[in-house]
């Protein structure tokens, strides 16, 4: 191997390793300066094949509807100009001890509510739900599925069907200023999980 193609090679494998620890390192940034939060969900599914055990989850901030008060300010035009695939900044507030959303909107706005959190999600599918009691069968209200990147969770082999069949889980997440969240740990039955 000559000198000019082992530097290049080097050059690579400096840089994969380079982006391996950077992409972990503002993982850790989200756990240890993020705001914590507790969102309410449920476990959908707990295996897969490939790449191990792990819970599926869905939150209550995972489908939000134009009849709520997250979209209700938005203006049919608005709603227009939202598709799949499109960000969206949902402003989350605490009820309690678990956070739900009270806002959102496709552009990030300063949050000067320190009672508020923003996390940043992605638009999945959008649905247009009917009511019978509308005339001419319109459809009322729009449907927003997203997706936040804290949907899954890695957990040892052999208890993800604890976890599946749990009556009370709750997730403890951190999200930091720009809207990115990490899960930090599941609350199951009122416990943090171990």
């Amino acid at each position: 191997m000559s000198k000019r193609a082992r530097n290049i090679f080097l050059i690579i494998i400096s840089i994969q390793i380079i982006s391996i620890l950077s992409f972990s390192f503002s993982q850790e940034i989200i756990l240890h300066t993020g705001q914590e939060i507790i969102l309410e969900t449920s476990p959908v599914d707990p295996r897969d094949i490939f790449r191990g055990e792990y819970v599926v989850l869905r939150y209550n901030i995972s489908t939000l509807s134009t009849d709520q008060c997250c979209f209700k300010s938005f203006a049919q035009k608005e709603r227009q100009e939202i598709h799949n695939g499109d960000k969206i900044y949902v402003q989350l507030q605490s009820n309690d001890e678990t956070w739900i959303a009270i806002n959102a909107s496709k552009s990030k706005t300063a949050n000067n509510n320190p009672e508020t959190i923003t996390i940043k999600g992605k638009i999945t599918e959008i649905k247009n739900r009917c009511y019978d009691n509308i005339p001419e069968g319109r459809c009322y209200a729009e449907e927003y599925s997203l997706e936040y990147g804290i949907e899954s969770y890695f957990v040892p082999e052999g208890q993800g069907k604890a976890i599946e069949q749990t009556k009370d889980l709750k997730v403890i997440a951190r999200v930091n200023s720009r809207g990115i969240a990490k899960i930090n740990n599941l609350l199951v039955n009122g416990e943090i999980w171990k």
